[in-house]
């Protein structure tokens, strides 16, 4: 199990590779620069692990009616600052809101858990080292009250 200082949920991925490209920290970092959003209550109810490859994989935590508001903030707010920003084509429209606690062989199916609800209060932009469970916190935007 992750410890909670760990626990997450990822709204876009903007690149994935060894090196950061000159220039896209920067890129966006002016895009949460330009983010204004209100605090939204997240709601995960549902148990389920993701079968993209046959061990190790990814137990998580995700929920359709307690994501309402995530999912609006990622697809207006969100998405509105990095099309204006130039990073637009690095958004994928495919997105499963959810925040992995676990990795294992298992194939757990969908399975309804206790509600774990939280108040967002701010988006991070992280550089993720994959596979070192390393991140590095590059910028920070608080949510207006």
């Amino acid at each position: 199990m992750y410890r909670t200082d760990r626990l997450h949920l990822t709204l876009c991925t903007f690149y994935e590779g060894k090196t950061l490209p000159a220039g896209l920290i920067e890129l966006a970092k002016r895009a949460g620069d330009a983010i204004q959003a209100r605090p939204f209550v997240i709601s995960l109810d549902t148990a389920l692990s993701f079968a993209s490859k046959p061990v190790d994989r990814p137990l998580v935590l995700s929920g359709v009616r307690g994501t309402v508001e995530l999912i609006g903030f990622r697809q207006t707010i969100l998405r509105d600052a990095i099309r204006e920003h130039f990073l637009g084509a690095l958004l994928q429209d495919q997105f499963v809101p959810h925040m992995t606690v676990l990795y294992d062989d298992r194939l757990v199916r969908p399975e309804s858990v206790e509600p774990i609800s939280w108040t967002a209060t701010e988006l991070l932009l992280i550089h993720s080292h994959v596979g070192l469970t390393r991140h590095d916190v590059l910028a920070r935007w608080q949510f207006g009250m």
